[in-house]
């Protein structure tokens, strides 16, 4: 039977020159009739010539431009899922972040709580911070900042650093280390390329003799490609790498 010649076929050839690829693609799986009309080469050309003008050349005896333009739509599909992260596996609820800050061989700060109970920067990003009372030495300072798992199961050293830090603004002081890669990729820059980073701010006590008071510590995770904190589920991700 040639089905060219039956008004089935007629009416689905004048149908087909109104749908979109989607559903064209829908309409081709009702039957092998539908199949035929909906997949034929003039109707996925100028989808071809409109979103993949390139790919034309690509165009043999044995690939028709449904296939390949099928096939050049997934391929975009996979590439956006595979670009989306699954979420993370771990929360702030599960971490204890111990932060030990010496100048020479005096503790100024030591501090130990879960995570979720430090202040999170909005925005959404991995950056913590919280509030101290203590003296603004001058000369080298130790400065370690670890995350450790509920239970006490595992630990991840995020920084543990001793130098004089960089002065920034006038009243900060910052500590920052090369963080080692995960086996993922996180935010810009990947799961290498981040930096863990301390912040000491202070403030000068004008009527105690101008003397200065350190009054919080900032805790972060930044990306050196953009030079940016990574997004909270980014950070979380990352250290569940060395976590679970």
């Amino acid at each position: 039977m040639n089905l060219q010649r039956e008004p089935p076929w007629e009416s689905l050839q004048q149908i087909a020159q109104f749908l979109d690829p989607k559903s064209l693609a829908m309409s081709s799986c009702v039957s092998k009739l539908w199949h035929e009309a909906m997949s034929s080469n003039h109707l996925w050309k100028p989808f071809l010539s409109s979103h993949y003008p390139s790919s034309l050349h690509l165009i043999s005896n044995t690939t028709s431009h449904h296939s390949l333009f099928s096939l050049l739509r997934n391929s975009s599909s996979r590439r956006r899922h595979q670009l989306t992260p699954p979420p993370p596996r771990i929360s702030l609820h599960e971490l204890f972040f111990a932060v030990d800050l010496f100048c020479g061989d005096e503790r100024v700060v030591s501090q130990g709580k879960l995570a979720s109970e430090f202040e999170v920067d909005k925005g959404g990003i991995f950056r913590f911070g919280y509030e101290v009372e203590g003296e603004g030495k001058e000369g080298e300072w130790r400065v370690v900042w670890v995350v450790v798992m509920e239970g006490c199961l595992k630990a991840f050293t995020v920084i543990e650093r001793v130098d004089k830090g960089r002065v920034v603004g006038g009243n900060g002081l910052w500590f920052s280390e090369e963080l080692p890669g995960g086996r993922c990729c996180v935010g810009v820059g990947g799961g290498g390329g981040l930096v863990g980073e301390v912040g000491l701010e202070f403030y000068c006590d004008v009527e105690g003799g101008g003397r200065r008071k350190m009054v919080r510590v900032r805790l972060g995770v930044l990306s050196v490609i953009g030079c940016r904190y990574v997004s909270l589920d980014d950070g979380l991700r990352y250290l569940e790498h060395f976590l679970l």
